[in-house]
């Protein structure tokens, strides 16, 4: 086995949005947050933070409004040009990818997809245009790798209970953000021969972990007559390969 390497002792970088919806090829990012952590000294709490909230330049759902709170209206009066917002955010990430810091995030690879639609979209390039991605610590993965038998809920909150994690507001970039950090480091100080493995060597885990869920789980769509739109790709969805996918 490869040796242990205790990277939640170091420096981190939390990274969380919240949208319009769920599909990252049509929603929109309504907030995000990038929040730098030193898991050493903090075990998880937040140490510097920069959060946006973006005009989407679309209505906002009630049913998302419902869960985030940003209404329509106050994304118009309030909210950042989401071509400035947007370059800050990948900015942000860049900073910490190039600083061998891992970005972290519940299902961070959801939040890295939308945000590589969104620049598509706009015209700002690609997540790999802008530098990246580097190393990224996905707490859904991990809890698949320590918990592969589980058939319950791993939501963020799910996860937090399960761990042993505070959550301080649900449904709140920071919050949320700030929340996948504390797992992180809760899953590598209680799980380290799953989890305190050379960076690299861990995202390929996670890569591994999360190809043989979406099997499963696109085996089943498959065995109820449903599509399998389940992506094999980790740690996010080119916009650039579904582009492809949909001319071909």
């Amino acid at each position: 086995m490869t040796g242990l390497n205790p990277w939640h002792q170091g420096i981190c970088v939390g990274f969380d949005t919240e949208t319009t919806g769920i599909d990252v090829r049509t929603d929109r990012i309504v907030t995000a947050c990038v929040v730098r952590i030193d898991l050493a000294a903090t075990k998880g709490d937040m140490t510097r933070a920069k959060t946006w909230l973006l005009n989407p330049d679309v209505d906002i759902p009630a049913s998302a409004t419902a869960i985030h709170g940003i209404t329509t209206e106050r994304a118009q009066e309030a909210g950042q040009d989401p071509l400035t917002g947007l370059l800050e955010i990948v900015a942000s990430l860049r900073s910490a990818w190039l600083a061998g810091w891992p970005v972290i995030g519940h299902n961070v690879a959801y939040d890295l997809s939308i945000l590589d639609h969104e620049l598509h979209r706009h015209g700002l390039g690609s997540i790999h245009s802008h530098g990246g991605p580097g190393i990224v610590v996905d707490t859904l993965a991990m809890d698949k790798m320590i918990r592969p038998n589980w058939r319950g809920k791993r939501r963020l909150t799910d996860c937090c209970e399960a761990y042993g994690v505070r959550i301080d507001g649900a449904h709140d970039a920071t919050f949320d953000a700030v929340a996948a950090c504390r797992i992180a480091w809760r899953m590598a100080n209680d799980f380290p021969s799953y989890v305190q493995l050379p960076l690299h060597d861990l995202m390929e885990r996670q890569q591994h972990t999360h190809q043989s869920w979406a099997e499963e789980f696109g085996a089943y769509l498959r065995s109820q007559q449903r599509v399998d739109d389940v992506s094999r790709d980790w740690p996010y969805t080119p916009a650039a390969a579904i582009a492809k996918q949909v001319a071909s």
